[in-house]
């Protein structure tokens, strides 16, 4: 329920709305702007340095897990869960099992964007499936055979996806 509902219910005091509504920003959850996370951790990480002059760094494996995260307390959660890891450091780095993300795992449909007039539906598609075969192949090493029982789809399929769908002949 937003607050222009509860103001329409009594349920928020006018005066106080008015008092905060300054300048209102209406951004999307963290959930749905995943490419703002290296940089915002970079930053939260940069803040930590400057008060505690301690330099931590990220490894991708625990950068992969701050975007595989849901991040239902949004940013707070994302700076909460970064300053526990960074005192827990041992190291220069942030190791995956110190960060602690709360709750259950992912819920694939509440990663996806909401649909707005103008949705690219077909582009949408194409990066999803784009970045879920590069994913694959990373994973495989580059191995056709792999990379597909990765996907559950065949060799032919990934080696398709690899020439953008031309021929063996190319």
């Amino acid at each position: 329920m937003c607050i222009r509902d509860r103001l329409k219910e009594k349920t928020f005091r006018e005066d106080l709305y008015f008092r905060l509504n300054v300048v209102n920003l209406d951004l999307p959850p963290l959930r749905h702007r995943k490419e703002d996370i290296p940089e915002l951790a970079r930053h939260i990480l940069e803040e930590f340095k400057r008060r505690e002059n301690r330099q931590v760094r990220l490894p991708a494996e625990s950068k992969r897990m701050l975007l595989n995260y849901n991040w239902p307390g949004n940013i707070r959660e994302l700076s909460n869960i970064l300053e526990r890891a960074y005192a827990q450091a041992a190291g220069d780095e942030i190791l995956p099992e110190t960060l602690e993300m709360a709750g259950e795992p992912p819920d694939i449909l509440d990663m996806l964007p909401e649909p707005y007039e103008g949705f690219d539906w077909n582009g949408f598609k194409e990066q999803v499936h784009a970045r879920i075969f590069t994913r694959a192949l990373e994973l495989a090493g580059g191995n056709n055979r792999k990379a597909g029982q990765l996907l559950s789809v065949s060799p032919e399929s990934v080696r398709k996806f690899r020439t953008g769908g031309k021929g063996k002949g190319g």
